[in-house]
Order: C-alpha cells, then structure tokens, then sequence
C-alpha cells in the first residue's frame, strides 16, 4: 500500500508511475490471496503436526518475495544510481505528503523545484528524439 500511495504522489519521478502502482497493487492481491491459500490449507490440516508443517511451508513460500527484495535492493539501488547519477544528484528535497501527521504550520507550499523542470526538460528533449 505504502509503494501504491508514493507511486501516486510522486508520479512524476517514474517514468511509468502506472507500473510502480501495479506492482504495489500485485502484491496486495497477491497477499491477499496467500491469505486465503493458508486459511483453507490449515483448515484442512488433519493433526498438529500436519498443521505446524504446512504453516511453516506456507510461510516461507509467502516471504519468499521480501528475502528476495531485501537481499537485492542494495545492488538495484546502486545499479539506478551509478547508470543516472547526473539525473539524481540533486533528488533529496524536503516535499510536502498528504499525511494528516504533517498538516499544519510547517506544511508549506515549495518553492519552485530545479529537478522537476530538469526532468520536464529530458523528457521533452527524448520525446523530439523519438
């Protein structure tokens, strides 16, 4: 859920923010679904130890995704990183965020932003590329 909100209000550092939503989007469901998958496995279950079997199975088959995104998301980082370094090197901004948390006196609005109009302005050099 957390990835399907940053994809729709930062939309414009993707290039195709639909796919960052669609992936957030896959995994809800997919979760969902695993949900539904364990619940009528272990219902199922005959005695404890089956029980206890199938769960853990299940789960590692579940978190078989998050093992996988937590040991290669260093190295994708650092790939994106070093292939677009000029186009990220000045990326780190503080943003205002929809958050009720942050609301108040300090939620002003920005100033201008230098990297949304360099982007604006790679994009329009590509498009005339293409």
């Amino acid at each position: 859920m957390k990835m399907m909100k940053y994809s729709v209000n930062h939309y414009w550092k993707f290039k195709y923010f639909h796919l960052a939503f669609a992936a957030g989007f896959f995994q809800v469901v997919s979760c969902f679904f695993i949900g539904l998958i364990n619940y009528s496995v272990i219902l199922q279950s005959r005695d404890v130890k089956d029980l206890a079997k199938d769960f853990v199975a299940l789960m590692i088959i579940a978190d078989f995704d998050n093992m996988f995104a937590k040991y290669s998301e260093q190295q994708i980082v650092k790939d994106i990183l070093e292939a677009h370094k000029e186009d990220y090197k000045e990326l780190v901004k503080i943003e205002t965020t929809t958050s009720t948390d942050c609301s108040g006196a300090a939620n002003e609005k920005l100033q201008e932003d230098k990297i949304w109009l360099a982007i604006k302005k790679r994009l329009v050099k590509k498009e005339a590329k293409d």
